[in-house]
């Protein structure tokens, strides 16, 4: 898996993993900024080659924060990976018809804004627990709004890890009412068939 030039900025990428899905190829991925500012509204990008260099398939998706933030003018809230902070992402159906063993390299590439904010407050899903089924496992936990603002719809991403903490898989959840400002909402997500060793959990929406 190679970083385009220029690719990525302040995010780095730990750790990228190519699974079959029901769609195709299927791609999660694990960065952090090691930079100084935040990056807000940030977005991971890649494109599939086979063998012969031909592009097999590509996706873009967006790359998940536990800690938003509000425009320093007032004009309105982000979401912004802040320095030292991990983030994941999944990109699904990115190429319908190909397995990944017919993929010989990835090229990936981000995009965000730097932009001048302060810190509103967090979204983090918390005491996530493990709930063994027949054909994998499904996870709960809680998701406390500390944002200081209602939240309209809440849902959660809890990514399973290996013990190098690649991400393996993505079991999600979502509500179906609002959580007021200082609020709580208790999750369950769907089956995912490899469970881990820990897991990553993120808000996939926010206010």
């Amino acid at each position: 898996m190679t970083e385009r030039p220029g690719g990525c900025g302040v995010m780095k990428a730990t750790a990228l993993t190519l699974e079959s899905g029901p769609g195709g190829v299927v791609l999660y991925g694990s960065l952090r900024n090691v930079g100084e500012s935040p990056a807000c509204g940030a977005a991971f990008s890649a494109e599939l080659f086979d063998a012969s260099g031909q592009s097999v398939g590509a996706g873009v998706g967006g790359l998940l924060v536990r800690r938003f933030f509000r425009l320093a003018d007032g004009s309105g809230t982000a979401a912004c990976v802040a320095p030292g902070d991990a983030s994941m992402t999944s990109l699904r159906d990115l190429a319908p018809g190909v397995a990944p063993q017919d993929v010989s390299r990835v090229e990936y590439w981000c995009n965000y804004w730097s932009l001048d904010v302060v810190p509103l407050g967090s979204l983090e899903p918390r005491d996530v627990q493990t709930v063994p089924h027949g054909d994998g496992a499904s996870f709960t936990g809680v998701l406390r709004n500390e944002l200081g603002v209602p939240l309209p719809l809440p849902a959660v991403a809890v990514f399973p890890l290996d013990e190098q903490e690649r991400p393996l898989g993505v079991a999600l959840a979502e509500g179906t009412e609002a959580v007021p400002a200082g609020g709580s909402w208790r999750f369950e997500t769907g089956v995912v068939e490899n469970a881990g060793v820990r897991v990553a959990a993120f808000p996939t929406r926010g206010p």
